[in-house]
């Protein structure tokens, strides 16, 4: 008797799965006695379809500038706030400048005891110079009297010593002046680079934009040098020219090229898609965050008006091809075991009996499933071109999605009034086609 309940219990229990497993399949079977299951249907249609490829991405300006400190000071004053609007060489930031302010007058003061020293080695130069030219013509006189026998060889040799003498001391004469100059030029230059460091601390806007960054405040310490800036102190940035970089896989940078036009969906934005033009592909591979091999991408939007904050996660669909063909949605293609589909669809062009499954869509013919050999083609976000084995009009399952990894050919179905013309593929919209989720998808 025990054994009896026991059955009647687990025939119960199966039966109350079954019913619930077939609701959570999305099955509605209307009527116990003929097995009737409601679907989705869109018609088939010839159109156009643009291929593209998909990348996620983040939004930034085209222009933008970090500024950074190129002086250790401590900061004086901060002019502008983040979101100010500034013009070309407006004064952004104060910094302390006291103790450049000492140095370049040392350096000046050092400066002008060169320039001393190089004028009184000049007029050092100028004496000698004038010596050696009267012991030239002093040495001319006397050899003249030497070979008429007026003089003594012992005073032409006099001569012609002192005229070495004199040249010596030109040669010397001119070492100074040339060690002197080249004190000058570092003494300049000391000068130079302090005016340098000291107009450093003034920071200007380098171009016109808005500030989108400011990372410092009054009293903090920036640390910097002119060959290596240091502290990034604010960021500047055209924000009427606004760009996405995307990471196009490397399975796909060979299809995408400069001139390209692309869709883009920022994240924060659902309501509204931006479009642009590629102006930019890296030559070189870079590595995601999560390791796959891509290219950066820049592809510059049309804003028309709309603002759009630097940063923003964003996704594209940058158009590849153009293609025309009969279209049916993009999840209505499905892949099935030929040992599954009827012996009557084996002789079909699109079979090929070597392979062990076959691409089908199932179309609904006088309240029945029939299975379909198709060839598919390219694909958009939602549908997807069959280059042939259906007709336009054909009546095209959709769905429910989980229906259709269990529906066989010659299946009773009846058309939902619902979704009659609706493709079912909802998770195929703007976010990207299925099987191409990306890293912010």
């Amino acid at each position: 008797m025990r054994l009896a309940i026991i059955a009647i219990f687990l025939v119960v229990l199966a039966g109350l799965s079954a019913l619930f497993f077939g609701e959570q399949l999305g099955i509605s079977r209307l009527g116990n006695t003929n097995n009737t299951t409601e679907v989705r249907v869109e018609v088939a249609e010839e159109g156009d379809l643009v291929e593209s490829v998909s990348a996620p991405g983040w939004i930034e300006p085209v222009l933008q500038v970090a500024l950074s400190a190129e002086v250790s000071a401590k900061v004086i004053e901060v002019l502008i706030d983040e979101g100010d609007a500034v013009t070309e060489g407006q004064l952004l930031v104060r910094l302390d400048d006291r103790e450049l302010q000492a140095d370049l007058k040392a350096a000046q003061a050092r400066r002008e005891g060169t320039q001393y020293g190089l004028n009184r080695e000049e007029t050092g130069l100028e004496a000698r110079r004038r010596d050696l030219e009267f012991s030239q013509r002093e040495v001319e006189r006397v050899r003249a009297l030497f070979e008429s026998g007026d003089v003594s060889e012992r005073e032409l040799e006099q001569a012609e010593s002192s005229f070495a003498n004199a040249k010596t001391s030109v040669d010397t004469a001119l070492i100074a002046v040339s060690s002197a100059e080249t004190n000058l030029v570092s003494a300049d230059a000391d000068v130079g680079r302090l005016e340098a460091l000291i107009d450093n601390t003034r920071v200007t806007a380098p171009m016109e934009g808005t500030i989108i960054m400011v990372a410092i405040e009054p009293g903090e310490v920036v640390t910097g040098s002119v060959n290596n800036p240091g502290t990034i102190m604010l960021k500047v940035a055209d924000l009427n020219r606004m760009m996405m970089k995307a990471e196009v896989p490397e399975s796909d940078v060979s299809k995408v090229s400069e001139e390209k036009p692309a869709k883009v969906f920022v994240n924060a934005y659902e309501d509204e898609d931006f479009v642009g033009t590629v102006t930019q592909v890296a030559l070189e591979r870079t590595r995601a965050d999560d390791g796959n091999n891509i290219f950066l991408t820049e592809i510059e939007l049309e804003l028309q008006g709309r603002r759009l904050r630097s940063g923003l996660l964003s996704n594209t669909e940058i158009e590849i091809a153009a293609h025309r063909g009969v279209k049916v949605p993009y999840q209505a293609v499905l892949t099935k075991p030929l040992d599954e589909l009827p012996k009557s669809l084996h002789d079909a062009p699109e079979v090929d009996e070597k392979k062990k499954r076959c691409p089908v869509v199932f179309v609904e013919q006088n309240g029945l499933a029939k299975a379909v050999a198709v060839r598919p083609g390219p694909s958009d976000l939602t549908h997807r071109i069959v280059e042939s084995g259906v007709e336009p009009g054909a009546r095209v399952i959709t769905g429910p999605y989980k229906l259709l990894e269990i529906l066989k050919d010659g299946d009773k179905v009846v058309i939902s009034t619902e979704a009659l013309g609706r493709p079912e593929s909802q998770a195929a919209t703007r976010k990207g086609p299925p099987g191409r989720r990306g890293r912010f998808w």
